[in-house]
């Protein structure tokens, strides 16, 4: 439990079998359960904590777009945008919502 004002930029740290991946975040206000929840700032950081979350490899979700494990790794550092239907097939494949990943 991290109890932190609402405007305050956290930083968080999420962990693989192989690397520790570093990334900021802010409080939000969930709007379905009402509970403060950290995520990260980012369409590329959100993405990256997913498939950290259900332990799947930039390879393994690369492979659902027929692209590059390079190319998810310039996504997840905002460095390149993703087209809509690329994240739409992300979300399916994490099983969550579009909307955590859009922000709302």
């Amino acid at each position: 439990y991290i109890h932190t004002p609402m405007n305050q930029q956290l930083t968080i740290i999420l962990w693989s079998e192989k690397r520790i991946h570093k990334m900021t975040a802010r409080p939000k206000v969930c709007s379905k359960c009402g509970q403060r929840v950290i995520v990260p700032d980012n369409l590329g950081g959100r993405v990256m904590m997913k498939r950290i979350e259900h332990n799947k490899s930039r390879s393994e979700l690369a492979s659902i777009l027929a692209k590059s494990a390079a190319y998810i790794m310039t996504v997840e550092t905002g460095k390149t945008d993703i087209r809509f239907g690329d994240l739409k097939k992300i979300a399916t494949y994490l099983k969550t919502d579009l909307n955590f990943f859009i922000g709302e």
